[in-house]
């Protein structure tokens, strides 16, 4: 697959998101892809990508918001002796690499099956996107998925794909399949994340908060800067304790947050849960990090251990591409999702590992 230059640059109208339109902005890059109504699939020598827009509805705002899901498989599978490595490989680049998200799942049994390998990566699309920034999108979902199974084959060289004609017919195979499969992920996510109606956030301000902020007037996107989001997160009732030159530090529902303004530029969103856990649970951790992490799906929050000098950590992290810029309401949006998101994050991780949740939700 080749790539062409960028469209040039300069903000457009934001309008919403299709299938169509993804197909539209990864050809504009040369990507080769197979579409039909409602997804597209970039097949690989080593691994396909399929892409669809799921979510939405005004109920679901922050808990199961309207996104681009990239979601990438490896063709092969690793032997299940191969788990322990496959955890430290994941952890590792989960913690140094913004997108995409790194996960696991066994699968089939012991005499036919193995570790299945999935990367995930997301884009908000409820308040629209605009050509430049879908570009972007498509194009940083491709090549980190590229970048991300490279990791991979150098790690475990035998998940490379022979260029045989039975491996070409098995890969057939795997995309047709891939075009049958359902898609029904908001189901899926109801064990992880409640009902709206269960969603409240509560802040120091002793508001409730569900991450539907009013509509604001910034219809063009503008470059996320520290004092937007800053005032962003006042207009939400979440007053920061302290700002630098680098990140706004927020305290909500007792979890540590940081806004951050990263290279690429990407809107991270972070927060810690720090439970300075016996350095022998690690793996433990990490494990219910990649449980966490295959659950989310397109939630687009990810969660990994952290060995710090205290012991074992978490982090959670949600990424949002930010090179176009972003319009009031699209930051508005984003800023509510990542909160929620990585609220629920701790929440699910904290109650896993210790049986009670490190997040202090509000009372009925």
């Amino acid at each position: 697959m080749g790539r062409r230059s960028a469209p040039s640059p300069g903000p457009g109208p934001v309008r919403p998101v299709t299938v169509r339109r993804a197909k539209e902005a990864a050809d504009s890059f040369g990507f080769q892809s197979l579409a039909d109504e409602d997804r597209l699939l970039f097949p690989w020598l080593d691994h396909l990508m399929t892409v669809t827009v799921e979510g939405g509805g005004a109920a679901q705002a922050t808990l199961r918001p309207e996104a681009l899901v990239c979601r990438t498989r490896l063709r092969r599978r690793l032997d299940f002796s191969a788990v322990d490595r496959v955890v430290d490989v994941l952890n590792e680049w989960n913690a140094q690499s913004l997108s995409p998200t790194m996960s696991m799942a066994l699968g089939g049994d012991l005499d036919d099956g193995g570790v299945d390998l999935h990367l995930c990566s997301m884009s908000l699309t409820g308040p629209g996107l605009s050509d430049e920034q879908l570009a972007t999108v498509m194009s940083v979902a491709v090549e980190t998925s590229v970048l991300a199974v490279s990791h991979l084959l150098e790690h475990f060289p035998e998940l490379s794909t022979p260029d045989t004609d039975e491996a070409e017919q098995d890969r057939r195979r795997q995309d047709s399949a891939a075009f049958l499969e359902g898609g029904d992920w908001d189901a899926a996510a109801e064990s992880l994340f409640p009902s709206p109606a269960e969603s409240r956030i509560e802040h120091p301000s002793g508001k409730n908060f569900i991450g539907l902020p009013e509509p604001a007037p910034s219809l063009e996107p503008e470059p996320v800067t520290l004092p937007r989001i800053d005032g962003i997160l006042a207009d939400l009732d979440i007053p920061n304790t302290a700002t630098t030159d680098e990140v706004v530090i927020a305290w909500i529902n007792s979890v540590l947050f940081g806004f951050f303004v990263d290279n690429g530029p990407s809107y991270l969103v972070k927060a810690h849960w720090n439970p300075n856990l016996d350095p022998a649970s690690r793996m433990r951790v990490a494990l219910v990090c990649n449980d966490f992490n295959v659950a989310a799906g397109k939630a687009g929050a990810k969660a990994y251990a952290h060995l710090g000098d205290d012991g074992v950590q978490v982090r959670v992290e949600y990424t949002v591409p930010a090179g176009d810029g972003l319009t009031d309401a699209q930051l508005d949006h984003m800023t509510a999702v990542a909160v929620s998101q990585l609220l629920y994050a701790v929440h699910t991780v904290s109650a896993a590992v210790t049986g009670t949740s490190a997040v202090g939700w509000p009372g009925p």
